[in-house]
């Protein structure tokens, strides 16, 4: 009678680490795809690739001269935050969240005055 115990226990143990990861990779494939700002004045995209790139760009009706209308940073997920590294080795964790089954995603900077960011699923 005890063996078989045994033996459940230890086949539910393996499937609850094994399925641990499985909310992270859901919670990441959210943000996969093309995203637009809400407040259009600033009229960025940002793009968020499941390899963990995210391309910002704007478009722009005339072309500033030595300003780059594309940027590309890294992205992740850690500790519940997001977290997007520029260039220059820089990141800060933000606050996020979705909203209006999944469409709305709203930005919130941690530790500055910025207001948070609305980005729409394109």
């Amino acid at each position: 009678m005890r063996n078989p115990l045994v033996i459940i226990g230890i086949i539910a143990l393996l499937v609850g680490v094994g399925l641990s990861g499985c909310n992270e990779n859901t919670e990441k494939n959210k943000f996969i795809g093309t995203w637009k700002e809400y407040d259009p004045t600033d009229g960025f995209t940002y793009e968020f690739f499941s390899n963990g790139t995210v391309k910002a760009s704007r478009k722009d009706d005339i072309p500033l001269v030595g300003l780059q209308n594309q940027f590309y940073h890294t992205w992740e997920l850690k500790d519940g935050k997001l977290v997007i590294t520029l260039d220059e080795g820089l990141s800060s964790p933000l606050g996020y969240h979705f909203s209006y089954n999944d469409t709305f995603l709203t930005i919130a900077p941690s530790g500055t005055t910025e207001q948070n960011m609305t980005l729409i699923r394109q």
